[in-house]
């Protein structure tokens, strides 16, 4: 699974106001990039299947994946308590005081108009994050599961009129009551700077 949320590299290609002109970037999976929103759950879909190079394929996240990965995150010590009440712990949610530990870590408080967020600087306040932003925001190397954006997956809700799932909440919110394990049903044309995703990556099997 993606150890960070799919990002774009350069603000420039970040789009400001609708979902035109960017669905055709790759995706990257690194820190101190800008989260890749403003993208539907068809378009994240597309562009997380791009990533695979040879010997790999790639996709947009399964909900049982999703799952699979807080299960495996309580194996390690992580409580179902901070999985699936509260999360305000470690993501960034409106009312955690995380801690910057990232000297590169870039801010904006609507999803545009990026600046540097300072060392040490804390939280308790609603900003979105650059991914790999804080330590805080990390288990078992995987970061912002919980809070920043939330996350299209490849599950479906059982509402024919909101049929897609986000996991995982974002910046606006408590993490009590939209904890890492919460699922948002929405449009699957919907778009917009609190919604992103992430990549997962599978080796193929050598072909005889």
């Amino acid at each position: 699974v993606g150890r960070y949320e799919a990002g774009i590299e350069n603000e420039s290609d970040v789009r400001t106001s609708n979902k035109e002109g960017i669905a055709t970037l790759i995706p990257v999976t690194k820190q101190n990039a800008y989260p890749y929103n403003w993208v539907t759950r068809t378009q994240s879909k597309v562009l997380a299947e791009r990533v695979g190079g040879e010997n790999y394929t790639s996709s947009l996240m399964f909900g049982v994946q999703w799952d699979l990965v807080l299960k495996y995150l309580e194996t390690k010590g992580t409580t179902q308590a901070e999985l699936n009440e509260d999360s305000t712990n470690w993501g960034n949610y409106s009312n955690n005081t995380w801690k910057i530990t990232n000297t590169n870590a870039l801010y904006a408080d609507n999803g545009t108009n990026w600046g540097y967020c300072s060392y040490g600087k804390t939280g308790g306040a609603a900003i979105q994050l650059t991914t790999g932003a804080s330590d805080t925001f990390c288990k078992q190397g995987i970061y912002d599961l919980a809070g920043n954006v939330e996350e299209w997956t490849l599950e479906y809700s059982n509402d024919p009129a909101v049929p897609g799932v986000v996991r995982g909440s974002e910046f606006h919110f408590y993490g009590v009551g939209s904890p890492a394990s919460k699922r948002w049903y929405l449009k699957k044309n919907y778009y917009g700077y609190e919604t992103g995703y992430r990549v997962p990556l599978y080796k193929d099997e050598a072909q005889d």
